[in-house]
């Protein structure tokens, strides 16, 4: 372990992301809007394990203009 009781090592990784949406409009001032993000990174490697992360999010929103 390193001095702050973590792992020795380190690793820089590639994080990414990918996003897309909708929005529809209910009238002058409000939207719906509908949305979906990737966001992943690479392969870490901390002592010999090998660790990435990947989540899926969905998103719905109102926005509404004063």
């Amino acid at each position: 372990l390193g001095p702050s009781g973590g792992p020795e090592e380190d690793s820089t990784v590639l994080a990414y992301q990918a996003m897309a949406g909708i929005g529809y409009a209910l009238s002058d001032n409000a939207e719906v809007r509908l949305g979906y993000r990737y966001f992943a990174t690479g392969k870490a490697d901390f002592n010999g394990d090998e660790f990435s992360y990947g989540t899926h999010n969905f998103e719905i929103g109102l926005l509404y203009r004063f």
